[in-house]
């Protein structure tokens, strides 16, 4: 079912002016790996490198200072295999809040993010932030997080992406997420019944 769903969704994103998928923070940045996995055609320079990355090393790491652009920091890093001692100092503080705190993410989010909307996108976020980190160090316990992360009916509907990419409104930035969270995730789990993430 996921990869039908990625097929779908990757056929929607491929109709999509270039400049309305390399959105502030990202989403699509870095899975040409992934995609080719699937047999999914690429898309051509969205590796933008930011004017500017939030400062991870002067903020203490906690899910009440994070911010999205601290995530895309963070992610950027990841891809360059820079900072990866702060890197990991944050990515283990925002695991270990997500599974202490995990049945009042929702409750604890949207008052951090004070609406909904912005509350799914901050933790889709910070789920494809755990995804790559698993995916960069193959620590399983980030999958696992992400895993749970991505079965929060309020944070992924599998119903919902495609029409979310097909509207250019709000929706949108949440459904190139949801997409990449899916598409990592199904790209690990695929690896490991094979005998290992590579």
């Amino acid at each position: 079912m996921s990869n039908t769903l990625i097929q779908n969704c990757w056929n929607v994103v491929l109709q999509k002016e270039r400049t309305l998928l390399t959105t502030v923070h990202q989403p699509l940045f870095f899975i040409d790996n992934y995609l080719s996995y699937f047999d999914l055609p690429l898309l051509p320079h969205l590796n933008v490198k930011p004017d500017a990355l939030a400062d991870i090393s002067s903020v203490d790491p906690s899910f009440k200072t994070l911010t999205d652009d601290i995530i895309f920091s963070l992610r950027y890093h990841i891809y360059n295999q820079a900072k990866s001692d702060i890197v990991d100092k944050w990515a283990e503080k925002l695991m270990r809040f997500c599974e202490v705190r995990y049945r009042n993410l929702k409750t604890i989010s949207i008052g951090k993010c004070e609406t909904k909307a912005k509350a799914q996108l901050h933790i889709l976020h910070l789920g494809c932030l755990f995804m790559d980190q698993s995916l960069s160090t193959k620590d399983l316990r980030f999958l696992n997080v992400a895993l749970k992360i991505a079965d929060l009916k309020w944070v992924i509907d599998k119903r919902s992406i495609k029409n979310g990419l097909i509207r250019r409104n709000s929706d949108f930035d949440s459904a190139l997420f949801q997409f990449r969270l899916i598409l990592t995730i199904e790209y690990a789990m695929s690896q490991l019944q094979k005998g290992g993430i590579k």
